[in-house]
């Protein structure tokens, strides 16, 4: 909402920039940026532990704007609180994504990982995740 902020967007675009996004940690952004025409991406937390913007992310939805959901796994707190081994681990990872799947936003979740094995689980476990979801939405219609 600041003028400085104005004139580095108003800069970008007579540069050719198009695309303008906000990574948010308040709700009262959150809904400024979902209401804003300048920007059309939004980038905020949400997890099963923390769905404080899940109103946000609801008109974010509604006004079509492309959605980064980070922290999806609540800064591994979500993984390893409650698991004893890798495979409670990867439940859990499934579970997180599947519970952010179900808002069927246009966008991209960001898990973050620090190493080729993490990557590797998140991407298993996002793939589960997915045909669960896109099962139960077959039973469902």
């Amino acid at each position: 909402m600041s003028e400085d902020l104005k004139r580095a967007i108003d800069y970008a675009k007579k540069k050719g920039i198009k695309i303008f996004g906000a990574s948010i940690s308040d709700i009262k952004s959150g809904f400024f940026v979902c209401e804003s025409d300048i920007f059309s991406v939004i980038q905020l937390p949400y997890n099963i532990k923390n769905t404080s913007f899940e109103a946000v992310i609801d008109l974010a939805i509604q006004k079509n704007k492309y959605i980064l959901i980070n922290r999806p796994f609540g800064m591994g707190n979500i993984l390893y609180e409650n698991t004893n081994n890798n495979s409670d681990k990867i439940s859990c990872q499934v579970d997180a994504y599947k519970f952010i799947l179900r808002k069927q936003f246009h966008g991209v979740i960001l898990s973050g990982t620090k190493s080729v094995q993490h990557l590797q689980e998140n991407i298993k476990s996002f793939q589960i995740a997915l045909k669960q979801i896109t099962d139960e939405s077959v039973i469902i219609k």
